[in-house]
């Protein structure tokens, strides 16, 4: 026999009849909302700010080297948001896919925390272990219920705590409770060690391609093999050459717009990459023609760099440098020169850790080129059929962290109906 989990009048489970359930209201928990900060008014020294990337889809509270601080006379009582060893950290608003994220503190952590996030703190923990409550919100983000119910605004949703007062959870008695989160915690200790072995091939198929052309071209810096030459950007192509400005547009109003969000992993998906409006003396100016490369020189990717290959009719936005090859070399060849280990050492600079990108940089590159095109075109063959072998491997992977992932959720739905 079972019984059924509301949300309102919407049934949302089913557990064993000899569990009890509970509202994630204020006789369960103590909640406290966050509150924000403009990052205007973040500093390098001060006290950690949470945002929701701090708690991970796997239940985990943890601080990245992106996360902000806030001044400690921002106001004065900073102390009420430090947090305990097992408080609950619901993530009320995210996008539709990740709203109602929720992790758990390992550690006691003097921190703060935005107002997208919800501190749960258990009142009474004889009555429910904070490990299931967390675990049980967990679920229902994974099970699609936060998904479903949410508010949901233009690019973004919310869950509240007085909706989540409305909300039903399992509760079984405490010895029951501590034996299934335990349970869980070893299946999921196996899991772990998955991902790190996953993450491990992942990072080793990254370097592959990286490695294989660190042998394929010699180091501009050397002395070059027989039948090779070096070239600069230059003397290589038409003038470098930056993009157009205009705003994109989702509606079709002329060419599509290429921005540097639109190169993802070296490729383009056309079909979603917005419009803009131009006139036929700009388009005649700024298309996008077979074989140009295009070079982001902004943001986290500066330095990235697409082959254009088989366009619609398109144009590069500003934040894009444009070269044409004309002479010496194929645009297959330089592209992936490109992708190198000896171009990245030449646009960081010394000393630092981010590339600095612009036209008289870029056409100061060094290239070494084969002499003969015939050499240039089966080094290129060699580098392809190398990426296909690891676009294989990749896809491998890609299903493998899937299946991980739907392992745990179905742990976790296993659980929470009382099969586990």
């Amino acid at each position: 026999m079972t019984k059924s989990l509301f949300y309102g009048h919407n049934i949302i489970g089913q557990i064993p009849d000899t569990w009890d359930k509970a509202k994630v209201d204020g006789d369960l928990v103590d909640p406290l909302g966050g509150f924000a900060c403009a990052k205007i008014n973040t500093v390098s020294q001060g006290i950690l700010h949470l945002r929701p990337f701090n708690i991970t889809t796997r239940g985990e509270v943890i601080l990245t080297p992106d996360t902000l601080n806030i001044p400690l006379e921002f106001r004065g009582d900073l102390d009420r948001f430090h947090l305990q060893r097992d408080d609950v950290l619901f993530n009320n608003t995210n996008s539709v896919e990740l709203v109602g994220k929720t992790g758990i503190v390992k550690d006691e952590m003097q921190v703060a925390f935005s107002n997208h996030i919800n501190r749960l703190r258990v009142l009474d923990t004889n009555q429910i272990e904070p490990k299931w409550l967390a675990l049980a919100l967990q679920n229902l983000q994974l099970q699609g219920f936060f998904a479903a119910y949410c508010k949901k605004w233009i690019g973004q949703a919310g869950f509240s705590t007085s909706m989540l007062s409305d909300v039903d959870i399992p509760l079984p008695a405490i010895n029951e409770q501590r034996r299934i989160v335990a349970h869980i915690e070893e299946l999921f200790s196996e899991s772990i060690d998955m991902r790190e072995l996953h993450k491990k091939i992942v990072t080793d198929t990254d370097t592959l391609i990286s490695s294989v052309l660190a042998q394929v071209f010699p180091s501009p810096d050397q002395a070059m093999p027989r039948g090779w030459d070096i070239k600069s950007v230059e003397e290589i192509s038409k003038k470098p050459q930056y993009g157009y400005t205009e705003s994109a547009n989702t509606e079709p109003i002329g060419p599509r717009f290429l921005r540097i969000t639109d190169i993802q992993n070296g490729e383009v998906n056309w079909d979603l990459v917005p419009f803009c409006e131009i006139t036929q003396q700009d388009l005649r100016k700024y298309q996008l023609q077979e074989g140009d490369i295009v070079f982001a020189r902004s943001g986290a990717t500066t330095g990235k760099t697409y082959l254009v290959t088989n366009p619609p009719t398109a144009v590069f936005a500003s934040y894009l440098i444009r070269i044409q090859i004309k002479k010496y070399a194929t645009p297959e060849f330089v592209y992936w020169f490109f992708q190198s280990p000896y171009y990245w050492r030449q646009i960081i600079t010394r000393g630092g850790a981010q590339p600095n990108m612009n036209a008289q940089l870029l056409k100061k590159v060094k290239i070494p080129i084969p002499v003969l095109q015939s050499t240039q075109e089966k080094i290129v063959a060699q580098i392809e059929a190398v990426r296909s072998e690891i676009k294989e491997m990749q896809s491998l992977q890609k299903n493998d962290s899937k299946l991980i992932s739907d392992m745990e959720k179905a742990i976790l739905a296993q659980a929470f109906r009382g099969e586990l």
